[in-house]
């Protein structure tokens, strides 16, 4: 157990936590600001993409309270979109106070919410747990995560009423082929959901030839999941629904075993 007591240090655990996760990454923040800013920061943005790729990343946040349940709507969804692109899981607890950062091997309890102001202004503390010594603590912080899930809400990233599809793979040879035999037709354009080739492992190709007329690269926002074209709010840094962004995610650990 460690005591830190500049917000220096504070945000260097979190990164930290966050790039040398191997498990998952739970980060429970009433408050929480994801634009790009500065280049630590934006360090920290691009990490969590990265992970993502690879590792459960789930976000406990504070529940809107507001009397107007259009206004809570609102927010709700204004959550859920800022942090899509960051994560699998997205939680709603009423009255969240607390702040917590946590991989599964190390744990970060503090007052600092993951949001930049609070890295540039603010007078921050913080108690850092990571080795055999504090093992029985961060059962304690794991076992405190479980109970704020349990009494959240957790965001839907979308609700169209449509049957969840159910991935599965096949390998011929060399060749891996992603399959759902619930729904036929898979691999759609993300901007305009035109049909073309399924590109579920590596999800590099997921704009059709019209809609890459535009040249432009880099982050692109979209309408439709690549996968079975739902329609949600996309992007190219995660171009699938929740619902088959999490199963190719097992998928892609299996193919990856077999390639091995």
């Amino acid at each position: 157990m460690k005591i830190l007591t500049s917000t220096g240090s504070i945000f260097g655990a979190i990164e930290e936590i966050v790039e040398r996760a191997t498990k998952h990454i739970h980060i429970v923040s009433p408050y929480i600001q994801l634009e790009k800013k500065d280049g630590q920061w934006s360090r920290l943005m691009d990490s969590l993409i990265e992970q993502n790729k690879d590792l459960q990343i789930v976000f406990i946040t504070r529940k809107p309270d507001d009397k107007s349940a259009e206004k809570r709507l609102t927010k709700t969804q204004a959550i859920r979109d800022k942090l899509y692109d960051y994560s699998d899981e997205i939680w709603l607890v009423p009255n969240l106070h607390a702040k917590c950062y946590y991989n599964g091997d190390r744990a970060l309890t503090t007052s600092m919410n993951l949001y930049y102001h609070s890295l540039k202004d603010n007078f921050e503390i913080g108690v850092d747990f990571e080795g055999e010594d504090d093992l029985p603590n961060l059962e304690l912080i794991d076992k405190y995560i479980s109970v704020l899930v349990r009494n959240g809400e957790e965001i839907r990233a979308i609700d169209n009423g449509k049957q969840a599809i159910e991935l599965q793979f096949k390998q011929e040879g060399e060749h891996f082929t992603v399959y759902a035999e619930n729904q036929e037709e898979l691999g759609f354009c993300i901007v305009c959901k035109k049909k073309i080739a399924l590109d579920a492992i590596e999800t590099h190709v997921i704009r059709c030839k019209d809609c890459w007329k535009d040249k432009r690269r880099g982050f692109v926002k979209g309408n439709y999941c690549h996968i079975c074209g739902a329609e949600v709010s996309i992007s190219t840094n995660k171009p699938a629904c929740r619902s088959c962004y999490r199963q190719l995610k097992p998928i892609r650990l299996k193919i990856n075993k077999t390639e091995v």
